[in-house]
Formats: structure tokens, C-alpha cells, sequence
């Protein structure tokens, strides 16, 4: 009897075990496959929110790129600021004085290296690969929001400016005027390195040489074409008051003909090349226009120097001192200032600008020592100095830059 409820009692415990082991099978089965579908989906929706708060408009790769574009428009602040305040420091002697945005831009890319543009009156500074409209109000510095969608053209590139050989001269550059006159070392051309500081705009500066000698416009080892001589365009550009008619109906005229080899790039290029033959200037002339003249002259000077041509009757320029009339002679320009005897009216010699005299159709225009512009028959004698124009970037120190002393 107790065998056979034994037996039972085995029968009965191995039926349960099976069942037991059958329902953790199927059971144990079941809730690894819903927890692995479950944790696929919570780490999708996982992934899904870390991609969006990385990538997002305003995820972090996007927040981080923009505090970096605005530490870039930070720093330019800054030192737009800092341009700011040298201009003004500059001046401070002068109340009427206000910085004027050409100015201001112009010093940010020449002393800062900042790509400005313009698109039609708007200034523009490149940071990053954007454009950031750019402005003065009163000493506020404003910088808009960046964009690629405009079309500028650039008032200062990043690159040197292009050498146009019928280029005209831009207004006088803010920090470089107070060094016109001065001497320059790093500029070593064939025809000597007695070169100075003769103007400068924001995109070029102009040297001008000690006189290399006397010549006589029609000096045949100079001119040698002198009878068929015509006008450059780069000097109907240098001369820019004449008109096309102006050169048309005085083409014959032997004043003409004189500084048209004056302003002949190809007779003065051992002034723009070195010992090597190498080119070492965008362009070389024989003496700088009477504009020229002027435009150096007030930017150094209180008492200021227009001058006038009539088309249709003169033959040449007339100048005024102050609100003098205009005349073929103008006297008292002064040798006080150490300027003055560096390129205006040394009193040792008297030379050639690359203009006509008014009211003479002989007659060019000379710089006297004592300190008055007039007029000298074109076969007569007066001194030559060379004048060419480097881009504003060769202006510096260091190796290739062409340096400003403290001398004159």
C-alpha cells in the first residue's frame, strides 16, 4: 500500500515539474521578446531626441556654431571700436571734427585686415563667410545680422587690389596723410631707392624721387617720338578735369606733346622695376599731374588749392590758393613745414607736373623752390621726379614691405 501511493506521489510530482518547466518556458519566452521590443523603442525615441537636440534649429551643434559667429562679430566690435577712437584721437584738436565711415572702414581693412564690402551705399564686413551690414551712429558701433544672399564689391579685399592702369587716385587715407613727405626704405628700383612718402589712398601709395636730373620736354634721348606724341589714358585719368575734347583740340600742342612722354608708362620703367628687371610697382610716370599736386598739398596743409580747367578756351589748368582767383601763378605755398621742403617748394630746384599751363599752348607746369606753381615752356629745362604706385599693402615692416622713416 505505501509502495503504491509512492508511485502516485512520484507520478504526480513529475507531472507538476513538467508543467512547471513547460509554463517558465513559454512564460520566460514571452517577456524577453516584449522587453527587447520595448527597449528598441525606448531607444529609438532616445536616439531620435539626441540627434534633434545636437542637429536641431536649436540644437547644440547649432547653438554652438552661432556663439562662435558671435565671438567673431564680438571681437570685431571691439576693435571697430578701437579704429574708431584712433581716428578720433587723431583729431581731437579740430571740435568740428566727426569720423566719416570711408574712413573708418578704410582703417579697419588697412590696419585690421578686415574684408569690407559695399553693396550700393551699405558697408559690409566679412566674418566666417557672412556679410554683416556695418554702420556708424555717432560712436555706436552697429553690426546687423550676417547673410550670404547680397552682392557686394569690395572696397578693401582680402587680396591686394588689382594694378588698373587708367586708375585715378581715391581720397587722402586717414592715418597715412600725416606721413606724406617723409622718407621710405624697401623700395629699390633700377633708377634708384631716394624715394618718399608722396600721397596715399586706401587702395595705393604713390612715391615720388628725388630729382633723377634736368630734362627739357622734348628731350631727345627722353622723348624720342616727341612729334607724334599722344595722350595716355592713365594720363587723361591723372588730369582728370580735361575733358576728351580738351585732348582732341590741343593734341598739336607742343605742351601736350611734352607731358604726354611724362606720362608714358613705358619711358619710366627702371622706375618700376629692381636691379633683377623684376616689376616692382604697378606703374611708373615721369612727375605727378597738377590734381595730384593739390590733393598731397591739402592733405598736409590748413590753406587748401583748387584748380579749374575751361574746355573750351584754356589750353591748360589754373590754380587758387584759399578763395583767391584762379590764375596761371599762384605764390606763397610756403617751405615752412618740413613737408614742403620734402616735395612741395624745395628751394634749391624747380620742376615738371605731368600738366598744362593755362593760356599757353607751349607752356607745362612747374613746382618753383620758393614756393609757387607756374608755367615753363616745354623745351626749356626743369627738373624730373619720377612718381609710382605701389599697392597700400606693400606699406609696412618687415621683409618686402616698404617702410616709412621718421625722416625727411
Amino acid at each position: 500500500m505505501k509502495k503504491e501511493i509512492k508511485n502516485k506521489n512520484a507520478i504526480i510530482n513529475k507531472s507538476l515539474l513538467q508543467k512547471s518547466i513547460f509554463y517558465n518556458i513559454t512564460h520566460d519566452s514571452g517577456i524577453t521578446l516584449i522587453a527587447l521590443v520595448i527597449t528598441i523603442i525606448v531607444l529609438l525615441i532616445l536616439a531620435g531626441v539626441a540627434i534633434s537636440t545636437l542637429t536641431g534649429d536649436n540644437g547644440l551643434l547649432q547653438k554652438t556654431q552661432y556663439s562662435a559667429e558671435q565671438m567673431k562679430v564680438a571681437k570685431f566690435k571691439d576693435e571697430a571700436g578701437l579704429a574708431y577712437l584712433e581716428l578720433y584721437s587723431q583729431n581731437a584738436m579740430d571740435q568740428n571734427y566727426e569720423v566719416g565711415v570711408e574712413e573708418w572702414v578704410g582703417l579697419l581693412h588697412n590696419n585690421y585686415g578686415y574684408n569690407i564690402g559695399i553693396s550700393e551705399e551699405d558697408y559690409y564686413v566679412e566674418l566666417n563667410g557672412m556679410y554683416y551690414p556695418i554702420s556708424l551712429s555717432d560712436s555706436n558701433i552697429i553690426v546687423g545680422e550676417g547673410t550670404q544672399d547680397v552682392e557686394i564689391t569690395l572696397v578693401g579685399g582680402g587680396s591686394e587690389p588689382e594694378a588698373d592702369p587708367i586708375a585715378t587716385f581715391g581720397d587722402a587715407h586717414p592715418t597715412l596723410k600725416a606721413d606724406f613727405g617723409k622718407k621710405v626704405s624697401g623700395y629699390y628700383a633700377k633708377a634708384g631707392s631716394n624715394w618718399r612718402l608722396f600721397y596715399a589712398d586706401k587702395n595705393f601709395a604713390y612715391l615720388i624721387s628725388y630729382p633723377i636730373g634736368y630734362r627739357a620736354l622734348n628731350d631727345s634721348t627722353l622723348f624720342s617720338d616727341f612729334s607724334t606724341a599722344t595722350m595716355s589714358d592713365l594720363g587723361k585719368n591723372l588730369n582728370s578735369k580735361c575733358s576728351n575734347d580738351f585732348w582732341t583740340n590741343n593734341a598739336g600742342n607742343n605742351n601736350v606733346k611734352g607731358i604726354s612722354g611724362l606720362l608714358n608708362t613705358a619711358k619710366w620703367t627702371d622706375c618700376a622695376k629692381d636691379a633683377s628687371n623684376n616689376d616692382i610697382a604697378n606703374w611708373a610716370i615721369g612727375a605727378p599731374t597738377v590734381e595730384m599736386f593739390i590733393a598731397s598739398y591739402n592733405a598736409t596743409h590748413t590753406t587748401q588749392l583748387s584748380c579749374t580747367v575751361d574746355n573750351a578756351n584754356w589750353t591748360g589748368y589754373k590754380v587758387r590758393k584759399g578763395s583767391e582767383d584762379y590764375d596761371s601763378i599762384v605764390q606763397g605755398l610756403g617751405n615752412s613745414l618740413s613737408v614742403d621742403t620734402a616735395i612741395f617748394c624745395n628751394g634749391s630746384f624747380h620742376w615738371w607736373l605731368s600738366s598744362t599751363l593755362a593760356n599757353s599752348n607751349t607752356s607745362a607746369m612747374v613746382v618753383s623752390g620758393s614756393g609757387s606753381l607756374s608755367g615753363q615752356e616745354y623745351n626749356f629745362m626743369s627738373r624730373v621726379r619720377p612718381l609710382v604706385s605701389v599697392p597700400i599693402s606693400r606699406i609696412g615692416t618687415g621683409a618686402g614691405k616698404i617702410e616709412i622713416t621718421d625722416s625727411y
